[in-house]
């Protein structure tokens, strides 16, 4: 209840109403009996207002739950006057008393209201805090978010390239595959293979001057020529060197010391025509069986010479 008293002691605070005694001072305090055993055992000074308290009356122990005869017989005997000064004191009393109480209960709720509002202070600083770090771990998560999709591309954009590096890698297998297969088929059965026209050692012709676009008589032409000439020999019996087992250094000064013999043979030949055109012979007949109606001088019958096929390049290295 609101009227209860409780004991004056800020470290007791006891209600006083469930002890049913109580210790009561002339300065308006009342104790607890355990408190006051405590408080006036060593010095007669009230412990809340520091009064001295030396009279033999002073401090009193009083019941605080009195019985009927104790009510009766309490103020039986004193004049008008004194019941109700002792009245009036007493209702004094329990006004001070309240009063009092009033007064501790508004510093404890101005102290709690203090408190409470450092502790809001701190929570709002708290919370404001948190939210700024929430900001950023949005912030850096939306970052990070933004990071994993380019990335996610990125590995897409790889995954895409490599499936399509496979799908390379698998057709030039299979045209490596397909070529090798050729090539064991093709030194299997001993036959060289096809080479497209002027380009392989089919024929001796593919060598000869028509081959390379010079006409005859024109091997010991310039050394652009020639050097035209002993790329395009080199790159026609590459097929056959390679079946040989004829490095290519080799090869090249084989079918250059050819090619020296080839020209020179044509040089032999073409000096023959112009001594033959010297000695009255037409430059492309032979000597052959005169006609029926002539001698020697009679036209003989031309046998056409056909492209030049040295002996050494007809049959390949």
């Amino acid at each position: 209840m609101e009227t209860d008293l409780r004991c004056n002691s800020l470290r007791c605070r006891k209600q006083l109403s469930l002890e049913g005694r109580a210790v009561t001072t002339t300065c308006s305090h009342i104790f607890c009996v355990e408190c006051a055993n405590v408080l006036f055992n060593d010095s007669q000074t009230c412990p809340a207002c520091e009064a001295t308290l030396t009279e033999p009356d002073d401090i009193v122990l009083c019941a605080l739950n009195p019985t009927n005869d104790y009510k009766t017989s309490v103020l039986a005997g004193l004049s008008p006057n004194i019941i109700l000064e002792v009245c009036t004191r007493s209702i004094s009393f329990w006004q001070y008393q309240m009063s009092q109480e009033s007064t501790f209960q508004q510093m404890l709720l101005k102290n709690t209201q203090e408190r409470l509002a450092v502790l809001e202070k701190q929570v709002h600083n708290i919370v404001r805090e948190a939210n700024g770090e929430i900001n950023i771990l949005q912030n850096k998560l939306a970052s990070v978010e933004l990071e994993l999709e380019l990335e996610r591309r990125k590995v897409r954009d790889l995954a895409e390239a490599q499936r399509e590096r496979e799908r390379e890698y698998t057709k030039l297998k299979a045209s490596h595959d397909k070529l090798k297969r050729r090539a064991l088929l093709a030194l299997g059965s001993g036959d060289p293979p096809t080479p497209r026209p002027g380009h392989g050692p089919a024929g001796a012709h593919n060598v000869g001057p028509k081959a390379f676009g010079q006409p005859r008589g024109s091997m010991g032409g310039s050394t652009s020529s020639q050097e035209g000439i002993h790329h395009q020999a080199h790159q026609a019996f590459q097929p056959t060197q390679q079946r040989q087992g004829i490095s290519a250094p080799a090869a090249a000064t084989n079918i250059y010391a050819q090619q020296q013999q080839a020209q020179q043979q044509q040089q032999a030949r073409k000096q023959q025509q112009q001594q033959q055109q010297q000695q009255g012979r037409p430059a492309g007949a032979f000597a052959g069986t005169p006609s029926r109606g002539g001698g020697r001088n009679a036209a003989t019958v031309a046998t056409p010479r056909g492209p030049f096929r040295p002996a050494s390049l007809s049959g390949g290295l």
